[in-house]
Parts: structure tokens; sequence; C-alpha cells
């Protein structure tokens, strides 16, 4: 597991860059909220678990989305995923630059009222990518199969060439023949 160095402490408002699998107990003030930006490369899939001793708000907000959340004038603001009023977040996911927010605010007019600390664990895996598969399945039959088959079609079309014409008598010479 690395721990990374964060921009702003846990249980302030701030968010922090995670580049890599990380694991995170705190505590969640009445009135404040944690953000955790995910960076990824190489088209890692990220999973995304986080469990909290009551309810609160959990956002995935892209950054220009985290912008207008951040914003206390703004009347409202979108998000990728919005799950109000939950103690558990569970995400997967391949897109860079994702900011997943613990809210303990009442930021959202439907979310959940904030009636004291949370204690919250987040814990962020990335897996390495995986290579698809290289070629299907075939049966098992096909391995002799196939190879026996195209053989056959190669042997038999070159002894068809191979073949000189046939001459064809004609007619009336095959009934003298036959009468002789």
């Amino acid at each position: 597991m690395a721990l990374l160095a964060a921009s702003v402490a846990p249980g302030a408002r701030g968010v922090e860059d995670v580049y890599a699998t990380f694991e995170r107990s705190a505590t969640l003030a009445e009135g404040a909220w944690d953000g955790y930006k995910v960076f990824i490369v190489d088209e890692t899939q990220v999973s995304v678990d986080i469990r909290v001793s009551g309810d609160v708000d959990f956002y995935v907000f892209t950054p220009a989305q985290l912008d207008r959340y951040q914003d206390p004038n703004a009347s409202s603001f979108p998000a990728v995923v919005t799950l109000e009023k939950a103690h558990r977040f569970q995400y997967n996911t391949s897109t860079c630059c994702r900011v997943f927010v613990i809210d303990n605010t009442a930021r959202s007019p439907t979310g959940q009222t904030p009636d004291g600390p949370e204690y919250y664990t987040i814990e962020i895996t990335y897996e390495a990518p995986t290579a698809p598969p290289t070629s299907f399945v075939l049966p098992a039959w096909v391995n002799w199969a196939y190879p026996a088959a195209v053989l056959s079609l190669i042997l038999g079309t070159t002894a068809w060439l191979m073949t000189p014409p046939r001459r064809h008598r004609h007619a009336s010479d095959q009934l003298k023949e036959f009468l002789r």
C-alpha cells in the first residue's frame, strides 16, 4: 500500500490525489467533506470502497464538476454518480481523474442532514489491466478436423488439376466399336 502526500489534510475541505493502492481511516467532522482524486494510466481498473459509521452523501465528480460543487454560490451541482443518505459506497472505474467525495454537509437539498461527526474507511485498489484474449477457444475436434479438411481440399484440387483431360469419342465411333 502506498500512502501519498495530501494537498489538504483529511477531514478538512479539500481533495487528496491518489496514484496507487491506498487505504485510510478518518473522522469526518459535521459540516465537512473529504475528496480523493484518482489518477489512472494504461486502462487500469480501479475499485473504490467507502464505509462510514453513519449516513452521508457520496459523489463522483469530474474535476470541472468538483469546481461547481465547491462554489458556495451554485444552486446545484452535477455529478457523474450520486448516492445520498448511505453508509457504504462501492464503485469501479477505468476513467482517469474522477474525484470521490464523502459529504457530511447539508450541501444537497435532497441529501443527508449531518447529525455529528462520522468515522469512515476508504480503500482504493488499483488492478493491472487485463490483456484481451489473443484468440478465441475452439472445440477440441477442430484441432484435427480443420487441418484434415484443408489438406483433403488441397490434395483433391491438385489431383484434379494434374489429371489430363479425357478425350471424348463421338457416339458413332462408340457404336461402331460396340457392334464389332
